[in-house]
């Protein structure tokens, strides 16, 4: 983790950007059919290889809980580049997490800005009308990007692969609620952040 450059992709209307927006914005979804992207070109041959962790800013409609789950993506020419996963799955992403909003207390003694670790102590409900903070971990991954690929950022409130009706869900299934909308802010007050593992290159 020496050579780690820890480096934030901020969520902007246009995707992920080097800098903080200039301006508020936000996207909002239904949690049971839909979702939030947010793509990145990489302009040059990139390495991301560690634990990544993404702050989002949150607002709930019709609902006071969700279950937030977040994947990482890459993407060449136009097309979804599918990763070979622990369990075998063939259609895996680069990354996955999953964070419950009503836990997203964090422990402060076991939190680190590239890895965040929930509490889980007390349940918190998301008051309504209200933007709250959350920091979801994704885990750790090694893939390099070359120039012209996406880096894909992938925000939804329920499980990121379709279920098979006659098999379930492979290779694991979560349940998660599909009530409400969700809202997810971005600005100069809400600096809503991908925190990017990048491996300088080696002189």
């Amino acid at each position: 983790m020496e050579r780690t450059r820890w480096t934030p992709a901020y969520l902007t209307a246009g995707g992920l950007a080097a800098d903080p927006p200039p301006a508020p914005g936000s996207l909002s979804f239904d949690v049971r059919r839909q979702g939030a992207r947010f793509g990145w070109t990489v302009r040059e041959d990139t390495e991301l290889t560690g634990p990544m962790a993404l702050r989002l800013y949150v607002e709930l409609h019709d609902a006071d809980d969700l279950d937030l789950v977040v994947g990482v993506e890459k993407w060449s020419g136009g097309r979804f580049v599918p990763f070979e996963g622990s369990y075998g799955y063939g259609r895996d992403r680069v990354a996955t997490g999953w964070q419950n909003l009503a836990l997203r207390a964090l422990d402060a003694d076991l939190s680190r800005p590239f890895e965040p670790v929930p509490a889980c102590l007390v349940r918190e409900p998301v008051p309504a009308g209200q933007v709250v903070p959350v920091d979801i971990a994704l885990g750790a991954s090694s893939t390099l990007f070359r120039a012209g690929e996406q880096l894909r950022l992938v925000v939804a409130g329920r499980w990121l692969s379709p279920r098979n009706p006659l098999t379930g869900q492979f290779p694991a299934s979560y349940r998660t609620r599909t009530r409400g909308r969700c809202t997810p802010h971005w600005g100069p007050a809400r600096p809503a952040r991908l925190l990017l593992p990048v491996i300088p290159p080696r002189p």
